[in-house]
């Protein structure tokens, strides 16, 4: 046999690949087949005749869906008109959709009737993803006629598509220079009619057009999935592009939809997920059913996994959302994780499904749309919820339990914000976002000038309005990278072990003239949170946490603000918008402040250390616009609580290092000491003494290096004449006789002694 040569292997190779990549559609399938098949339907319908939980069911969905002056949520009355006639044989109900989808016959998207695909905003939010499923359950009733005209409509708003000069055309910053929420959900739209149609041409060229499914995991998403605008907004395109994806696994054409990986690793299972990767534990709620809280950064609202709050009504959480900026009726989380249990049914969903049922049901009842049983929380089992460090997203996410028992335990997790931008930024660099522990919120953003939604507040789009961050002489912090190349101007570290999670970030320019680095350890008991700040002048820097909270009614040595010297009156004024402000002359001794927490039904608060730095002042005020009431208050955000405070440190000088220890507690703190072993201009040692929950005491040595070149050893003295050399960084703990360290360390025995 002759040898091949290498252009034959390649050809051949190429032929395989394309073979592979290029499978023909299944040519039998038969409508419906986007959401129901008949079979599937006929099963549904057996369900609810014979089941009277499946009956439950399906009274509720026509009790919310179609009755919406008793829901505070919005409804749908076409996907359940859809369903009574697919599902139930309900022909009036088919009609009326009928009527619906012989309108969309001609229709072309805004702006293209003028022949200019962009002169219209408005066009990127003509979603027409119920026109695609009316076509799809409806396409029996139809005459051969319609069927055509209604195939010439699809094919011109693909024909749109293709020519559209939509904003991720633009050059420079894809990523960051548009907003999906607002001008992709036509595009997601087109995606479900072509699908509908069962045409594998118009299912590829929508795939590979500029702006189709192929360019927003190539080009958009992070490899973990994760969406480049604020998270709260990721919502309006999620439903239209699992009902693609559902309808070409139907097809025989995965490789389009689920089973595309794009350039970076994103996929449609990450990006449907990436919610809850990014999820807090449950924090209590009035209405007794859990709220999980997901990362919240950006100007508009929080950002919810799961909200308790929501209990009572005919949903237990809604279904649906819209709104001018983001298209007609949108689906939300409850049917995204219906539809992602029911194709991904080992992911942990239903989880998350539990914990959205009323507070008076014992089993959560999803709606019937995606064929789903009742859900026992008894039964389900989480997912895991491993800590987090996104270079292209720009932020991490510690958690001190990474397993399955992470979403219902009382161990802390805490985000940390990086100096990049990305869409709806709010000059938020190197924030602590949300720290969340013992199923509570310690602290959040809060408070603002000009409502919820901050679009330039002067409060909330600035470091001082977000949960915890250093302002340089009142200055706004600006971004170092664009998002393009995620935080290629930063250097990152990381290392979560079992017992600590670490990450630092390092950067110049945020503030003009200043560098800084921001280092963060968490465990069970505390976060270490070190933040050195370098520069060759006197700057102004102020520290900061923000709290549901109150100052402890113990607590001794605070003044108004006008009792004092000048010089303290002055830096205690001189911090925009806060109420009432206290202060504190701490000089150069270390300090800790109480913040209390507590509730009718519990005692509770954090603990708020710092090692000393000379001519400190503490100021503590109330955030502008606090309001209403409630004993997990403040936890949304300022609407939602009737206290909070803001504490601050400021300093005067060129450079310095704010060292400090946050312990939540309830009722009584465990922390006995914490002190500075040794410290340098760049790197420090701290020793934490304390006793466990279940009473072991424990010895914690923290070694952190913040140098230039963090992988080079570094030696400090103590106060006593020890030397302690270590790399980087190195954590240290003696709990009952067993000493566990990681990191690279030499010290004396004696260090870490009790």
């Amino acid at each position: 046999m002759r040898k091949m040569t290498r252009i034959a292997i390649a050809a051949l190779l190429a032929l395989c690949a394309s073979n592979v990549a290029h499978a023909q559609i299944k040519k039998d399938v038969q409508n419906p087949f986007l959401v129901w098949t008949k079979a599937e339907a006929a099963e549904i319908k057996q369900r609810i005749d014979s089941d009277p939980l499946a009956k439950q069911q399906y009274d509720r969905m026509v009790a919310f869906e179609l009755a919406p002056s008793k829901s505070k949520n919005r409804t749908n009355p076409t996907m359940m008109r859809l369903f009574q006639f697919a599902v139930m044989g309900d022909q009036k109900a088919g009609e009326a959709e009928k009527r619906e989808l012989l309108k969309f016959i001609g229709q072309l998207p805004p702006g293209n009737k003028a022949g200019d695909p962009n002169s219209g905003n408005a066009q990127w939010r003509d979603d027409r993803t119920w026109d695609a499923l009316r076509y799809d359950v409806l396409y029996e009733t139809l005459t051969a006629d319609e069927r055509a005209k209604l195939n010439d409509t699809i094919r011109g708003y693909v024909d749109w598509l293709e020519k559209a000069r939509g904003p991720w055309a633009k050059e420079g910053s894809p990523r960051t220079a548009w907003l999906p929420n607002m001008q992709w959900t036509t595009v997601t739209g087109v995606h479900v009619l072509a699908v509908a149609s069962r045409d594998e041409q118009l299912i590829k060229r929508v795939f590979n057009a500029n702006g189709g499914w192929k360019w927003y995991f190539d080009n958009y998403l992070t490899r973990e999935g994760f969406y480049m605008e604020e998270f709260g907004k990721y919502y309006s395109n999620i439903g239209a592009m699992l009902f693609w994806c559902e309808g070409l696994e139907k097809l025989g054409l995965s490789q389009y939809g689920y089973g595309y990986t794009g350039k970076n690793g994103a996929t449609m299972e990450k990006h449907l997920k990436s919610l809850i990767n990014i999820g807090y534990p449950k924090l209590n709620s009035d209405s007794g059913m859990p709220d999980i809280m997901a990362v919240t950064m950006g100007d508009a609202g929080f950002t919810m996994i799961v909200n308790g709050a929501e209990g009572g009504d005919a949903a237990a959480t809604p279904w649906w959302g819209g709104g001018r900026m983001n298209g007609p009726v949108r689906m939300l989380n409850a049917l995204w994780y219906e539809m992602g249990h029911r194709r991904f049914p080992n992911a942990g969903y239903d989880y998350f499904l539990s914990a959205m049922r009323r507070p008076t049901d014992q089993l959560a009842l999803p709606t019937l749309y995606f064929g789903l049983k009742s859900i026992d929380p008894k039964a389900v089992k989480a997912p895991p919820a491993p800590s987090i460090v996104s270079h292209d997203r720009g932020f991490a996410l510690l958690r001190a339990d990474e397993s399955p028992a992470y979403w219902d335990s009382k161990k802390p997790a805490v985000g940390f914000q990086f100096g990049m931008y990305y869409v709806h930024y709010v000059h938020d660099c190197f924030a602590l976002l949300q720290y969340v522990a013992q199923n509570r919120m310690i602290y959040n953003r809060m408070g603002a000038t000009q409502g919820n939604y901050a679009g330039g507040d002067a409060w909330r789009d600035h470091v001082r309005g977000h949960g915890g961050g250093v302002v340089v002489d009142g200055l706004k912090a600006k971004f170092i990278d664009n998002g393009e190349e995620g935080v290629a101007n930063h250097r990152i570290r990381h290392e979560f072990a079992p017992e600590f999670k670490f990450t630092a970030a390092r950067a110049k320019g945020i503030y003009p003239d200043v560098e800084q680095e921001r280092a963060m350890v968490l465990t069970d008991e505390y976060l270490f949170d070190a933040f050195f700040l370098w520069s060759d002048k006197p700057r102004v820097y102020d520290w900061h946490v923000m709290s549901p909270a109150s100052l402890d009614p113990a607590e001794k040595g605070w003044a108004t603000a006008v009792s004092l010297n000048n010089k303290i009156r002055e830096q205690a004024l001189d911090k925009p918008h806060l109420q009432a402000p206290q202060a504190k002359d701490v000089a150069d001794k270390p300090w800790v402040v109480s913040l209390d927490q507590s509730s009718e039904k519990q005692k509770a608060g954090v603990l708020v250390r710092m090692l000393g730095d000379k001519d400190t002042v503490l100021v503590a005020g109330t955030p502008p616009g606090i309001s209403g009431t409630g004993d997990n208050a403040g936890f949304k955000g300022a609407a939602a609580s009737s206290r909070g405070v803001k504490l601050l440190a400021s300093r005067t000088a060129p450079s310095t290092a704010f060292v400090a220890l946050h312990e939540p507690h309830e009722g009584t703190p465990r922390i006995a000491t914490y002190e500075r072993i040794a410290q340098s201009n760049d790197a420090v040692v701290v020793r934490i003494t304390g006793t466990r929950e279940n009473g072991d005491k424990y010895v914690d040595i923290i070694c952190l290096s913040a140098t230039a070149e963090a992988d080079k050893p570094v030696t400090l003295t103590t106060t006593g004449g020890e030397k302690i050399t270590f790399t980087s960084h190195a954590f240290t703990r003696m709990v009952n006789g067993k000493t566990t360290t990681v990191g690279k360390v030499e010290m004396p025995a004696k260090i870490s002694q009790w």
